[in-house]
């Protein structure tokens, strides 16, 4: 598949809130379908220049890195050229660089432990760091003729700028080295989640790349643009779940001893708590540990290290935080299970897809709800959080050095993270703000239309999951008893068919009698729902079989 740049055609822009899902002027998207990013790009490469900046969205498992081992990097290789891998968790870097020692056969493959790894960043024409570690790069006079020399500079989860503004300070520091200080070379950006990063990605391309005026004719100037190849989303193999309290989870995870959990909360205190009283409980039969956590402390621990290089986890649950939302692949046949804690859709889908899937395997993802009560404090919390920037904008100097006392007086660690405090000024944190800007038109939207918008279609939303009214729940539902019939389900199918039959009883009957028990409906339920529904199959006395009504009359 080719995508000719030189024949493009722009799409209407529409006048919205930058804090909206929305195309910026500068970009200019081409729709790649469910294809494979290596097979689509591949001779898309020759139309790329250091002027235009590319933006790879692709979800994960499209292989946007396969095509940095396979295109860009032998490309470069054979015009002779340095090729610059930026990634944003030493974890992500260690993968990568193990994958570059074994691409160019370097002598140091097998020989460096795994601190020796982390040490390790120059490759010869590759150099692999992490986004903290730009400045040092570019501060450096050895490393001037190295930099000249780049043809391309790969700008790994990108959405690690917004993503991370709000505990890292120095995310705008960084996108601004990035489009400024690499104009030789061409700058591509990889990302599964691009909503939340791309109008601040392309502005700072705008803002800081040195733009010339290259005179094509003697009638026509250059237009830049950003170049952003964006690759369908298919969640088709997610089976959704919403809960309300980990303990559900729990009761979930002791029903199957050999059934694995990935679990994503939110905060450390959580994680040490929930995975503690898993491993209270009596141990397993197989001796398989009940539980391990892992968060940034815990980077170099053996648990850590078997992670990475095994790509699974031993214990029957592994509890996280968000250290773990970008890049670790996790290929598992045992892990049937993902929990989420987030109202986040960046972080939610990046969680997500930690998990490596094979071809026709489903995965369970549970999403904790959010209470209505719980939005609205949170809504007062950024909106109270964001009255600051609306200040700062508002003030004059003198006003803004009483800003910045006030700030530093009340030593708020999250205020110090959204201003920097400098040489007598006060700036703010553009990026962070932005994700809070963004997370204020989300709440408000939820606030201002409660009878239609809530967190569980949100989320449906983001996965492409919103019921269509057009679609026969019925013919749905009789379609999956026919492929499953006389074979007892798993516990995936289980939730898939009881969901269907929910679905096609509200849809055909009307009436949902207890609605707090749609998720957890068994047999006698909902064969008495297959009844009503008259449909030609039934569901066997005591086991999660479907048998064919024709069959057995």
């Amino acid at each position: 598949m080719l995508i000719n740049t030189k024949t493009k055609q722009f799409l209407t822009p529409e006048l919205v809130d930058i804090y909206d899902d929305h195309k910026p002027d500068f970009v200019h998207t081409f729709s790649c379908g469910e294809g494979n990013v290596r097979e689509v790009l591949r001779e898309e490469v020759n139309y790329w220049n250091c002027r235009d900046p590319v933006l790879v969205d692709a979800p994960t498992g499209r292989g946007k890195t396969t095509f940095v081992y396979d295109v860009l990097i032998p490309r470069a290789m054979k015009q002779g050229k340095n090729v610059l891998l930026i990634s944003n968790r030493i974890a992500v870097s260690a993968q990568q660089k193990i994958k570059i020692m074994e691409l160019l056969s370097s002598p140091l493959v097998g020989c460096l432990t795994s601190k020796g790894i982390q040490q390790q960043e120059n490759f010869g024409m590759v150099r692999v760091i992490t986004y903290h570690r730009l400045p040092a790069l570019l501060k450096e006079a050895r490393n001037k003729l190295w930099i000249e020399n780049l043809m391309y500079v790969v700008a790994d989860e990108v959405h690690f700028f917004t993503a991370d503004s709000s505990f890292n300070e120095n995310c705008d520091y960084y996108l601004k080295l990035i489009t400024s200080k690499f104009q030789n070379a061409i700058r591509v950006y990889l990302t599964a989640t691009t909503w939340d990063v791309l109008h601040p990605l392309a502005e700072a391309e705008k803002k800081n790349y040195r733009d010339y005026d290259v005179v094509a004719s003697p009638y026509t100037v250059y237009q830049r643009e950003m170049l952003h190849y964006r690759f369908t989303s298919d969640y088709g193999h997610i089976l959704l779940n919403f809960f309300d309290d980990l303990e559900e989870i729990k009761s979930l995870i002791l029903q199957k001893a050999n059934i694995k959990w990935l679990i994503f909360v939110s905060n450390r205190q959580e994680g040490r708590t929930f995975a503690s009283d898993l491993n209270s409980i009596s141990p397993l039969p197989s001796g398989m540990q009940r539980a391990t956590y892992l968060d940034a402390d815990k980077k170099g621990t053996p648990e850590w290290r078997d992670l990475l290089n095994d790509s699974k986890f031993d214990a029957q649950v592994l509890v996280t935080t968000s250290v773990l939302d970008c890049g670790i692949n996790i290929w598992d046949d045992a892990l049937k299970n993902i929990v989420v804690i987030t109202d986040n859709r960046t972080s939610l889908v990046q969680m997500l897809g930690r998990k490596r899937c094979k071809s026709e395997e489903r995965v369970n993802l549970y999403v904790r709800d959010i209470s209505e009560q719980t939005f609205l404090c949170r809504y007062k919390e950024a909106v109270a959080l964001y009255s600051w920037y609306n200040r700062y904008k508002e003030a004059d100097n003198k006003e803004r050095s009483k800003m910045a006392a006030e700030i530093w007086r009340s030593a708020d660690p999250v205020l110090l993270k959204y201003f920097h405090l400098g040489g007598g000024s006060l700036y703010p944190n553009e990026l962070a703000f932005f994700s809070l800007g963004r997370n204020v038109r989300f709440y408000e939207q939820f606030i201002s239309d409660r009878e239609t918008v809530s967190f569980q279609n949100a989320v449906r939303r983001w996965l492409g999951m919103e019921r269509d009214i057009n679609i026969n729940c019925l013919d749905m539902l009789i379609s999956f008893c026919s492929q499953h019939k006389e074979t007892e389900m798993i516990e995936c199918e289980v939730v898939e068919f009881r969901k269907l039959v929910v679905n096609a009883y509200e849809q055909n009957i009307q009436k949902e009698p207890q609605p707090t028990r749609k998720d957890s409906l068994g047999i006698g339920a909902l064969k008495n729902r297959l009844i009503k529904l008259a449909v030609p199959f039934d569901l066997d006395e005591k086991r999660w079989v479907i048998h064919s009504k024709e069959d057995t009359e």
